[in-house]
């Protein structure tokens, strides 16, 4: 009886263990995707950022040079 206690728990605690490893690579997966997207969106940001200040610059740009 005792022995079938100690094989049940270990066939359990190899269910559990294989469960958490296959939760462990959905999670990481998840990860770098939601990372990767996020850093999309941040460098699409950062270039409309800078090509509006393009803009700005190239639209300022004949006032410097009438002051000059």
């Amino acid at each position: 009886m005792w022995e079938q206690k100690v094989e049940k728990g270990e066939e359990d605690f190899g269910k559990i263990s294989k469960m958490i490893q296959k939760e462990m690579a959905r999670f990481e997966k998840n990860r770098v995707k939601d990372f990767r997207e996020s850093m999309i969106k941040y460098l699409e940001a950062m270039m409309d950022s800078q090509q509006q200040l393009i803009k700005y610059w190239e639209g300022f740009l004949p006032e410097a040079k009438a002051i000059a």
